[in-house]
């Protein structure tokens, strides 16, 4: 597999459309909202930033214990082959007040979802772990000439359950080492972008060898929207359909600045993820 450049295009102007139905239908299918803000910031290209909202579905009544954003691998292990790659059941429960919005891209397909562990992380109780992160620009890795900043609302006190798959060739990439920091600089999007350019242009080559069992953790990086019911608004429009509203805040900042400080980050349990022959 060929890894083409990710587009640098994808930074703080994003699409945003904010979505409401929680139907019985596949995840993401819902009906959308499209929401664009912007603000009085000086610089024409960061004043305005556009997003998609859909919301999960179908959802459930929380029933995964825990508190705040519960992520949670349902199996002790995910195992496959380089070829078909490995898949495991996921839940992600909201425990909080309000609901999340957690980005997607074309990585959602139904009820599945693809999982990127390029990632080696030093766990305190498990040593050496590979982690994959739900993260703000979606999927950058194999759509990237489409890609989308999508959110997928999961409303307060519900639960989705998920697919989570390891695609073949993530599976069988050696992972990268992480130094102290990174996972916190990482939420910055700008440092993202880049390290995500760097892993795109990198030619794939399955790797001779892999630690395999080996611990795997998924990060699901999610926001609240708060911002847009504390900021002043100026003014708001909304299409007859209801499906289109574009909101002007009265301050000076950059729309992605507010957006960026929102994101939190959930931790799942650790599973083995095992490479089979």
């Amino acid at each position: 597999m060929n890894r083409s450049p990710l587009l640098p295009a994808l930074l703080l102007a994003l699409a945003v459309a904010a979505c409401a139905s929680s139907s019985g239908s596949s995840a993401g299918d819902s009906d959308t909202v499209e929401y664009t803000v912007a603000t009085n910031n000086r610089l024409a290209c960061c004043r305005r930033m556009s997003f998609s909202v859909a919301t999960f579905a179908p959802t459930q009544p929380v029933a995964a214990p825990g508190t705040g954003v519960v992520v949670r691998f349902d199996g002790a292990s995910a195992a496959g082959n380089c070829r078909e790659g490995a898949q495991t059941p996921l839940v992600i429960a909201n425990h909080t007040r309000r609901d999340i919005y957690i980005p997607t891209s074309h990585e959602l397909d139904g009820t599945r979802i693809k999982l990127y562990p390029w990632r080696q992380h030093l766990d305190s109780t498990r040593g050496a772990i590979r982690l994959a992160r739900q993260i703000q620009y979606g999927d950058l890795f194999e759509r990237n000439n489409e890609s989308r900043l999508r959110l997928m609302r999961l409303p307060v006190g519900r639960e989705i359950h998920l697919t989570a798959w390891v695609p073949g060739d993530w599976l069988c990439t050696k992972p990268t080492e992480l130094y102290e920091g990174y996972l916190d600089a990482e939420l910055d999007p700008t440092f993202y972008a880049q390290r995500a350019r760097g892993l795109r242009t990198s030619p794939y080559e399955q790797a001779r060898e892999l630690v395999s069992p080996i611990a795997m953790r998924y990060d699901v990086i999610y926001v609240t929207l708060e911002f847009l019911e504390t900021l002043p608004v100026d003014a708001r429009t909304t299409s007859p359909r209801g499906d289109t509203i574009t909101m002007h805040l009265n301050v000076t900042e950059e729309p992605a600045a507010f957006f960026n400080a929102e994101q939190k980050v959930a931790a799942s349990n650790l599973i083995d993820l095992i490479i089979e022959k």
